[in-house]
């Protein structure tokens, strides 16, 4: 397992939103925000079995932040432009079509014809006299720098950096041309399905982090296609057949569905139908994502791999139902990765015979992962807790740095109460021996060159004079050891 990457294998979920999407023209990725949509995604288009049969485009909205709510399809068309000439779907010999080509001759040169057109019109003899020659051969004169005009224009635009152009050209004019650029992304998606035979998917990514109103914008803008298929005689709520924009094939939008539902109940008005209003967009229902079935198993896993500490121990001292249920993917992948990096300096026990030994490094380790989980305030009570259920397994572990703490010379014991509640573990007086009846007396031998002590536990003796150990020191002492 590579220790630089933590990715929880997601076959099965793969195989899944394959399924969905067969079914599925339009619809919604959801998963909470942080739990990983984005990864996976990635992980979807990366896979060899995926990129055959499907072309993702994936466009970022939470890039349009600052622009006008009216702008954000304009912007967004200018970059599944860029997607189609990313994924080299716009051949370097692409003519655009005659039609579209006059379409936007028109928008762009609309003024210089209205100039040509007036004076024409006005040179015409109908302003002068009946002369119907005249008036022809002024109508005559117009067309032809028309026609001039145009096949200027069409030059300019018909190189091999055409699209390019049109892009450029957007920035400039893009509130003018929404006919006219759909049409040459619908022209070069269709010939580009019909020279591969794949399907083309449009992702919107981060819909999560846009503003609402321009989440609802671009589903509006979605939805309002399906009333395109009346225009073609085909009911889009009673046939398998659905025209999505731009004809892709499918249309994945990326959010949180039930927080989507909030946000509209609040811009809107509870009594204002979310369902009716969604699945004007949604072919069906919602691809939910959820990997909570192997999350827990592979964090495990992945903990154990970099530490090779005891499993029974890695759940003791990360407990999945206090500390990791609740936790982001991208907030455990972040804690877990490069742990060793974080250690300040490596302990060892400085041996009378052989020399200083490293000690184990891998309580550190899951202390680490504590700490950027933010749960110091927990790794006391999870350690004592371990120290409780499995004092053997533990204090193999803990024994050289307790050893190496207090300077002590083999054999050396230590007390661990079975009785106290943690709670009365933080008062001073627990710590005096002479007040406690019944403990476990851990002796360690040695510390053996893998880093971990030879260690006994008598069970339930009392020795008045087994120092009871403070774990709150214990655990600050491990702590100095790392990284802040």
């Amino acid at each position: 397992m590579d220790d630089k990457r933590f990715d929880i294998p997601l076959d099965h979920v793969i195989t899944a939103f394959d399924e969905h999407l067969q079914s599925h023209p339009r619809t919604i990725f959801s998963a909470p925000f942080g739990e990983g949509k984005s990864h996976f995604l990635n992980q979807f288009k990366q896979e060899k079995r995926i990129s055959k049969k499907y072309t993702c485009l994936t466009v970022y909205p939470v890039n349009y932040q600052v622009a006008e709510n009216a702008d954000i399809f304009e912007l967004i068309k200018r970059d599944i432009l860029m997607q189609l000439v990313y994924n080299g779907m716009i051949p370097s010999d692409y003519e655009i079509p005659e039609s579209l080509m006059a379409q936007f001759f028109i928008l762009n040169e609309k003024e210089d014809i209205a100039l040509y057109l007036l004076n024409g019109l006005t040179s015409l003899p109908i302003f002068r006299s009946n002369n119907i020659a005249q008036g022809l051969k002024a109508i005559m004169t117009f067309k032809l720098n028309i026609k001039t005009k145009y096949n200027e224009f069409k030059e300019q635009y018909c190189k091999n950096d055409a699209i390019l152009g049109f892009i450029d050209k957007m920035d400039e004019h893009f509130l003018h041309e929404n006919d006219v650029i759909t049409n040459i992304i619908k022209d070069c998606i269709e010939k580009y399905k019909e020279e591969t035979g794949k399907k083309v998917v449009l992702i919107f990514e981060d819909m999560d982090r846009i503003d609402p109103a321009h989440l609802f914008r671009i589903l509006n803008v979605l939805s309002a296609q399906v009333d395109y298929s009346y225009k073609h005689g085909i009911p889009s709520d009673s046939s398998s057949v659905y025209l999505n924009k731009f004809g892709v094939d499918n249309i994945v939008v990326v959010f949180d569905y039930k927080n989507a539902k909030h946000l509209f109940a609040h811009l809107y008005g509870e009594d204002v139908d979310f369902s009716a209003y969604i699945h004007k967009f949604l072919s069906s229902t919602p691809f939910e994502f959820s990997i909570s079935d192997i999350r827990k198993k592979y964090i495990y896993e992945y903990v154990y791999e970099q530490t090779k500490i005891d499993k029974t121990l890695i759940e003791l001292l990360l407990p999945y139902d206090s500390l990791l249920s609740n936790k982001k993917m991208r907030e455990i992948s972040a804690a877990i990765i490069d742990t060793e990096l974080a250690i300040r300096e490596k302990p060892q026990y400085d041996k009378l015979i052989n020399g200083a030994i490293p000690l184990n490094i891998a309580l550190l380790q899951l202390l680490i992962i504590l700490h950027r989980l933010n749960a110091f305030d927990s790794a006391k009570e999870y350690v004592y807790s371990a120290c409780q259920q499995q004092p053997l397994k533990m204090f193999q572990y803990l024994g050289g740095y307790i050893m190496q703490k207090d300077n002590q010379i083999p054999p050396y014991s230590v007390g661990l109460s079975k009785t106290e509640r943690w709670i009365n573990t933080q008062m001073a007086e627990y710590y005096k021996p002479k007040e406690r009846k019944d403990v476990q007396v851990i002796d360690f031998n040695d510390v053996m060159q893998t880093g971990i002590s030879r260690c006994v536990v008598q069970e339930y003796s009392y020795d008045p004079y087994t120092q009871m150990y403070n774990f709150d020191e214990l655990v600050d002492y491990l702590y100095s050891f790392i990284l802040k």
